[in-house]
């Protein structure tokens, strides 16, 4: 209980299973703990809980104090996500083209570009941001069969097949290449 990763490990589980209230629960703790280590997850996945049992202003409350205490380009992919799908697509947008001129000159991991993307419901360039993901080979990947912010892709053909790209069923478990 005392570690931050490891704690951390425990709220992504729970976050996966949709057990939200749990997770809100957990961030506090993460928070409490963190404040001489700046580990912005707690934060980070604190918003994504409270947009996901629609409590939007303290999501957008709590990622805009993450991208202001760490600056980083992943937070930025996520509070446009959660801006884009509570009605501001314009700041969301703006956010996207900060990250676009940041993405020139350091990495920004694709897979939270399609996260910005598909709040925008731009599903074309989620997609392409997906594919970009799968080149680079990024570890986030594995959570895009059990992340609530995708679901808006899973009618989408494009999405089976980059689970099966990635041998994940839509649960995020591995397939079985010898199963029948």
């Amino acid at each position: 209980p005392l570690c931050l990763y490891v704690s951390s490990s425990a709220v992504l589980v729970r976050y996966a299973a949709g057990d939200y209230d749990t997770v809100i629960d957990l961030c506090r703790h993460l928070i409490d703990m963190d404040a001489r280590y700046g580990f912005s997850l707690g934060r980070r996945l604190l918003g994504a809980a409270y947009l996901q049992v629609g409590r939007t202003r303290e999501a957008l409350g709590e990622m805009e104090t993450a991208v202001r205490e760490f600056r980083e380009p992943v937070l930025l992919a996520w509070l446009a996500h959660a801006r884009a799908v509570t009605g501001d697509k314009a700041g969301a947008s703006s956010l996207v083209k900060e990250l676009a001129a940041i993405g020139q000159t350091r990495h920004v991991p694709a897979y939270h570009f399609a996260l910005a993307h598909v709040g925008l419901g731009d599903v074309d360039t989620a997609f392409a941001a997906l594919e970009q993901a799968c080149l680079d080979r990024d570890p986030h990947l594995a959570q895009v069969a059990v992340e609530p912010r995708f679901i808006p892709l899973r009618s989408d053909p494009r999405y089976g097949q980059l689970l099966a790209r990635l041998g994940l069923d839509r649960q995020g478990r591995p397939h079985d290449a010898h199963a029948s």
